[in-house]
C-alpha cells in the first residue's frame, strides 16, 4: 500500500511542476510578445481585451496539456497491469505443464513396475552408484530364501546368501571383477550355490543388466535346484550300472539281433579268453556248439523274450565248456545274456551218477555235499559237505521231514511233491531253493534227486546239495541290475544310446520315438550328425571333438535334431568316451534329451531384457528432452519474468524519493538477482543451451571458462576442429563423460591444471583429458563421484563402448592422470 501511493504522490508532483514551469514560461513569454509586437500601438483598451484572452489562452493551453499528460500517465499504468496478468498466465501454464509432465512420469514408472513385478524370474534393480535395491520383485525373494530387506544392499546380500565365509569371499571377488571387466559374457553366473534364511542350499542362474543412462543395474535369477538334482541322479544311477556291469563277477555279453556282440564285460573276458577288440568283430554262433533245433530256438526266443539254459561254448584256446545262460531280450536289437561256466559242476555230476563211492571226495573238491536215503529203514546219509551246507554236527542226519523244514516256508512243498514223486514215479528234480542252515543263515542251495530202482521199485533216494549262494545272488544282482538298466533305458524321458568310434548308433533307447519320431532300429548303423541341422554337423566332425573324447574328456553338445517330420528340435546331449583294453577310443555313451523349451524359455528372457532395455533407453531419452524441456522453459519464461521484474524496480527505484525505502528495493532486487543466477545455473546444469545452439567444441570453451571460474583450476581447451559432426544423442553423451571427468579432477584430484583436448584424424575424434593432481590407484578406485559399488570406470568404459569407442586411462600416485578417449565419426 505504501508503494502505491508513493507513486501516485510522484505522479502528481511530476504534473504539478509541469504545470508551474509551463505557467511560468507563459506569464513570462505572453508579457514579453505584447510588449514587443504591439508597444507602439498598445492602448489601455486594447491591453485590457488582450489580457482578457490571455488569460482565456492560458487556461485553454494549461488544461490541455494537464490532460495530455494525466492522460499519458494512466495509459502507462495500464500497459504495466496488463503486462503483470500477462506474466501471472505464464506463471500458471508452466506450472500445469510441470505437473502434467510429472503425471506421465509416474504412470510409466508404474507400468515399468508392474512388468518387473509379473515377470516368471527373480529381478531386482539397483543403483550403480551405492549399489542399494529400488526394486525387488516376489520372485527374486521366493529364490533366495530371504526377506527384501536382507537383500536390499550389496554387503547384506553377500552376507545372508552365501552363508560359507570362503565361498562368499571367492564369489563376492569373482562377481566385482566379472562387472568391472566390462565384458557382458562374464556377468551371467550359472550353477551359483546358494543359502535361504532356512539354511536351504540352492542352485541359480543370475545375469546383471547394466544400465548406465539410469544409474541402475537390473539382476536377473533362475533357480536351477530341480534340475541339478534330476540330472545328478541320472549320471549317478549311469554310474551303478557300470560299476556293476564292469565289476560283476558273472560274464554279461550284449549282442544285437544279428548276433553280433555289442559289449562284454570284463568276466565275459575271462570266461571266454577273447579281449574286447575280439569281441567287437566277433558273433555269437563264434563262440557256441548248436544244438537241437536252432531256427525254433530263436523263434521261440523271439516269442518268450528270454531264454535260460545250458549251453556248450568254445574258449579261445579250443576247449569245449559248458555254461549256464539266462538271456534276455531288451528292445529288437538289443539282446543280453549273463552266463556262469557250469563245466565243473556237471563233471561232478556225471562222476557222482559213474559212482556212489566218490560222493564225499567229489563233494570236497566241488564243493557239492551227497546224501543217500534207504527206502526200506529210511535211514538217511550225508556226506561231509551236506553237513556244513546244512550246518548240522556230522554224524547226526536229520530225519526226511526234518531234513525237509530245514528249506524256507516257501520251498517245502516243493521238495516234499518232489520226493513224493521220486519215490513213486521214478521222477528225478532239480531244484534252486532258498535254505536256512542250523544257525539262522539263509543261503541258495542247487537240490538234485534221483531214485534207484529194481525189480520195479525204488529202493535208494540219493542226490546232490550245492551252496550256490554267491552266484545265485550274482545272478539276482545281475538280473536287478539289468531291469534297472531296462527300466532307465525305456521309461526316461532322455534319449540313450551308444556309438562306435566313427559316431555310428550301435543302439538307441526306445524313448527316441517319442522325441523324434524314429524307430530305434531306423538310425542303428547311421553317423548321428546326419540328422543334425547343417550349421551344427562341424561339431562333431571337428578335430577338437575327437580330440577331447580321446582324451577321455566328456562333452556337452547344444545342437538341432531333425525329426522324422522334417522338423528340427533343439537337443542337449552328454557324450562320454568308453576306452578299450589298450587306451583306445571304443564307444561313446550319449545321453540326449529335447531343450526345445528350455531354448524358447531362455529366447523368452532374453526378449524380456531387450524389452526392458529398450523401456529404460527410452526412458533416458525422455528424461534428457525433459529435461531440455524444462531447462527451455525456465530460460524463456522464468528468467524473463525475472529480468522483467529486476528492471520495473530499478525503475522504481529511481523514482522513489525515500531512501529508506530504495533500500528495501535494493535488496528485493539483488534477491532477484540471485535467483536470476541459479535460474541460468541449474538451466546450463539440466541442459546446457550451448550444446545445441552451437555445438560440442563451443561447449568445451564454455566448460573450460566455468570450471576456471568456479573452482580456480587453470583449465585449458584446445580442438583442431571447429563442429564435430555427430547425431545429437552422441554428442550428448561425449559431454556427459567429459563433464564427469572433468566433475572428478575438481572432487578428488586436488590438480592445478585440467586440459581438455579434441583432436579429428582419420574420421576418429580422440579426447585427451589430463591434469597434474594426485592421482590413483585404479584397480582400486572407481572413476566416478560418490560411488559406492564399485561400478565408476565399468560404468565410464561402457558409456564409451555405447559410442563403438575405446577408453584407457594412465594415472600414478602424485604423477596426476591422463583420459584417452577414442570415439568413431564415421
Amino acid at each position: 500500500m505504501t508503494l502505491k501511493t508513493n507513486v501516485k504522490y510522484n505522479s502528481s508532483m511530476r504534473i504539478s511542476l509541469s504545470y508551474l514551469l509551463i505557467s511560468s514560461i507563459y506569464i513570462v513569454l505572453s508579457d514579453f510578445i505584447i510588449t514587443f509586437f504591439f508597444h507602439k500601438t498598445l492602448s489601455l483598451e486594447m491591453l485590457s481585451t488582450i489580457e482578457t484572452y490571455k488569460g482565456l489562452v492560458f487556461v485553454f493551453i494549461t488544461s490541455l496539456i494537464l490532460f495530455l499528460l494525466i492522460q499519458r500517465e494512466t495509459n502507462a499504468k495500464t500497459k504495466s497491469i496488463h503486462k503483470l496478468e500477462l506474466q501471472k498466465q505464464d506463471l500458471i501454464n508452466l506450472t500445469e505443464e510441470n505437473e502434467k509432465i510429472r503425471r506421465g512420469l509416474q504412470d510409466r514408472n508404474i507400468y515399468i513396475e508392474t512388468i518387473l513385478k509379473y515377470l516368471p524370474i527373480g529381478v531386482a534393480v539397483n543403483r550403480i552408484d551405492d549399489g542399494d535395491t529400488i526394486f525387488m520383485n516376489k520372485k527374486f525373494t521366493e529364490i533366495y530364501g530371504w526377506p527384501e530387506k536382507k537383500l536390499g544392499n550389496m554387503d547384506n546380500f553377500f552376507k545372508n546368501v552365501y552363508q560359507d565365509e570362503e565361498y562368499r569371499k571367492k564369489m563376492k571377488e569373482r562377481v566385482l571383477e566379472d562387472i568391472k571387466s566390462g565384458d557382458p559374457n562374464r556377468m551371467l553366473w550359472e550353477g551359483i550355490r546358494i543359502t535361504t534364511k532356512n539354511g536351504v542350499q540352492k542352485i541359480i542362474n543370475a545375469q546383471n543388466i547394466p544400465v548406465f543412462a539410469q544409474n541402475i543395474m537390473i539382476s536377473t535369477v533362475q533357480d536351477i535346484t530341480e534340475q541339478k538334482k534330476a540330472e545328478l541322479k541320472i549320471i549317478e544311477s549311469e554310474k551303478k550300472f557300470r560299476a556293476i556291469f564292469e565289476n560283476s563277477l558273472t560274464a554279461i555279453l550284449i549282442a544285437d539281433d544279428k548276433g553280433d556282440y555289442i559289449s562284454v564285460n570284463e568276466a565275459g573276458v575271462n570266461l571266454f579268453g577273447y579281449s574286447k577288440e575280439d569281441f567287437s568283430g566277433m558273433n555269437v554262433s563264434d563262440v557256441t556248439l548248436p544244438s537241437g533245433d536252432i531256427n525254433q530256438k530263436y523263434k521261440e526266443y523271439q516269442e518268450r523274450g528270454y531264454e535260460i539254459g545250458e549251453l556248450d561254448f568254445i574258449i579261445k584256446t579250443g576247449e569245449h565248456r559248458t555254461g549256464f545262460y539266462h538271456a534276455i531280450r531288451v528292445s529288437e536289437n538289443f539282446n543280453l545274456s549273463i552266463m556262469m561256466d557250469i563245466t565243473d559242476m556237471k563233471n561232478q555230476e556225471r562222476e557222482l551218477k559213474r559212482s556212489e563211492l566218490l560222493l564225499n571226495e567229489t563233494g570236497q573238491l566241488s564243493k557239492v555235499g551227497g546224501w543217500e536215503l534207504d527206502l526200506k529203514t529210511m535211514k538217511p546219509y550225508f556226506s561231509k559237505e551236506t553237513y556244513r551246507i546244512y550246518g548240522i554236527p556230522e554224524g547226526t542226519p536229520p530225519k526226511v521231514e526234518d531234513g525237509i523244514n530245514f528249506y524256507a516256508t516257501e520251498a517245502r512243498d516243493l521238495i516234499r511233491e518232489a520226493v513224493k514223486q521220486a519215490i513213486e514215479k521214478h521222477i528225478p528234480y532239480d531244484f534252486e531253493v532258498p535254505l536256512v542252515t542250523a544257525n539262522g543263515k539263509s543261503i541258495w542251495v542247487r537240490t538234485i534227486g534221483q531214485v534207484q530202482v529194481v525189480d520195479s521199485r525204488a529202493v535208494r533216494l540219493y542226490g546232490a546239495i550245492q551252496d550256490i549262494t554267491v552266484s545265485k545272488e550274482s545272478a539276482l544282482k545281475i538280473q536287478e541290475s539289468e531291469e534297472k538298466y531296462k527300466l532307465l533305458a525305456e521309461n526316461t524321458t532322455d534319449v540313450i544310446s551308444l556309438l562306435d568310434a566313427d559316431g555310428r548308433f550301435l543302439y538307441v533307447s526306445p524313448s527316441v520315438i517319442n522325441i523324434s519320431g524314429y524307430e530305434p532300429q531306423e538310425l542303428l548303423g547311421k553317423k548321428s550328425y546326419i540328422y543334425f541341422h547343417p550349421d551344427d554337423v562341424p561339431f562333431v566332425t571337428s578335430d577338437a571333438y575327437w580330440n577331447k573324447l580321446k582324451a577321455g574328456l566328456s562333452i556337452l553338445l547344444v545342437y538341432r535334431f531333425k525329426s522324422k517330420k522334417g522338423k528340427y528340435a533343439w537337443f542337449e546331449s552328454s557324450r562320454q568316451p568308453v576306452f578299450n583294453d589298450n587306451n583306445e577310443l571304443e564307444k561313446i555313451v550319449s545321453i540326449s534329451r529335447d531343450i526345445t523349451k528350455r531354448i524358447e524359455r531362455e529366447q523368452l528372457i532374453k526378449n524380456y531384457h531387450k524389452s526392458l532395455k529398450s523401456l529404460t533407453n527410452e526412458l533416458s531419452l525422455i528424461e534428457e528432452k525433459q529435461k531440455k524441456e524444462i531447462a527451455s522453459n525456465i530460460h524463456d519464461h522464468l528468467s524473463q519474468l525475472l529480468v522483467i521484474s529486476k528492471m520495473k524496480l530499478t525503475d522504481l527505484k529511481n523514482e522513489l524519493l525515500s531512501q529508506e525505502l530504495k533500500n528495501e528495493l535494493e535488496l528485493v532486487i539483488k534477491y532477484i538477482e540471485d535467483a536470476l543466477n541459479n535460474t541460468r545455473k541449474i538451466t546450463y546444469d539440466l541442459s546446457p543451451p550451448v550444446l545445441y545452439e552451437l555445438g560440442l567444441v563451443e561447449t568445451m570453451h564454455w566448460l573450460a571458462d566455468k570450471t576456471e571460474d568456479e573452482h580456480h583450476i587453470k583449465t585449458v581447451f584446445t580442438a583442431n576442429i571447429e563442429e564435430i559432426k555427430l547425431p545429437e544423442p552422441n554428442l550428448i553423451v561425449i559431454f556427459r563423460i567429459i563433464q564427469e571427468l572433468v566433475n572428478n579432477t575438481i572432487k578428488h584430484a586436488q590438480a592445478k591444471n585440467l586440459k581438455i583436448e579434441f583432436n579429428v584424424l582419420n574420421d576418429v575424434l580422440k579426447i585427451v583429458v589430463s591434469d597434474d593432481g594426485k592421482g590413483f590407484n585404479k584397480t582400486a578406485f572407481p572413476i566416478t563421484t560418490g560411488s559406492k559399488g564399485g561400478f565408476g570406470l565399468f560404468l565410464l568404459k561402457e558409456k564409451v563402448q555405447n559410442l563403438n569407442g575405446n577408453i584407457s586411462i594412465i594415472s600414478e600416485r602424485n604423477k596426476g592422470t591422463t583420459v584417452k578417449i577414442d570415439v568413431p565419426l564415421g
